[in-house]
């Protein structure tokens, strides 16, 4: 598995891979984010509640985002590659400029590659994106497909339906579960204080 750095939604699917005898799971970070890092987007630093790299194998590359440290980050990768020796490796997207790269790296490795992205058909693009995709997408030996939008995407930009494979999103529904039951006595309080009544629809 090859993606950007640990992330809260993404640690259940990892653990329920590695718990799996079958697979025998890697996951390759190209680095973690300390706090400030992390809250970028967010206005507010913060780091996760939960352990993000516990319950399966993984490393950390140590490398920065940014098309300037693509040079030492193939170089990195391509020796975590080759010290797993994998007979197969997921990219999660495409969204910087390190897993882009990371497309061509496997090829020239002679690693297959799984892709899973969250791209849709929802909205247009341009010529030359499209061009991109379609690119891109060529380095994919199966696509692992989240919903309609999500295959529509990759059908739009050529990729035949024999190479796609349904999937899901990352849902931790276990701890979303158990957090909703520990304050369903706090309901009824936490509407009133908010200025809901008992039967509005709240999201």
């Amino acid at each position: 598995m090859i993606t950007t750095h640990p992330i809260q939604y993404m640690t259940p699917w990892f653990r329920a891979l590695a718990a799996d005898p079958s697979i025998d799971l890697d996951v390759i970070f190209f680095r973690e984010l300390n706090a400030a890092q992390q809250g970028v987007g967010f206005c507010k630093a913060f780091q996760w509640d939960v352990p993000l790299r516990q319950g399966y194998a993984s490393r950390v590359l140590g490398v920065a985002a940014g098309i300037r440290s693509v040079p030492q980050l193939l170089l990195r990768l391509r020796r975590a590659i080759r010290d797993s020796q994998p007979d197969a490796v997921m990219i999660t997207g495409w969204n910087e400029p390190g897993l882009m790269a990371a497309y061509p790296l496997m090829r020239l490795l002679g690693v297959p590659v799984i892709l899973r992205g969250d791209s849709n058909a929802l909205r247009p693009r341009s010529s030359i994106t499209r061009l991109l995709h379609r690119m891109l997408l060529r380095f994919a030996s199966a696509i692992v497909v989240i919903g309609k939008a999500n295959q529509q995407f990759y059908l739009n930009n050529g990729v035949p339906a024999a190479r796609l494979f349904a999937g899901a999103h990352f849902v931790e529904s276990e701890r979303m579960v158990g957090m909703a039951d520990a304050h369903v006595g706090d309901r009824a309080a936490l509407r009133a204080d908010n200025g809901f009544g008992e039967e509005d629809f709240v999201f």
